[in-house]
């Protein structure tokens, strides 16, 4: 079993998402999902039902 380490990179830019099921899944497909020390993940997939105040508060970290 491998163990993750995690670097903090220079000179890269941060992507996150937020979409729909089927959007998020193609973008974590090409391989832009992450997971930091802390267990936060970059995307956030939301439906219909959920409210504004929800998904708004990720974005500003």
């Amino acid at each position: 079993m491998s163990k993750k380490t995690f670097k903090k990179s220079e000179g890269t830019s941060l992507v996150s998402i937020i979409g729909d099921e089927d959007t998020v899944t193609g973008f974590l497909l090409t391989g832009i999902g992450e997971k930091n020390i802390k267990g936060e993940t970059n995307f956030l997939v939301v439906d219909s039902s959920m409210q504004i105040h929800y998904f708004s508060k990720p974005t500003q970290n």
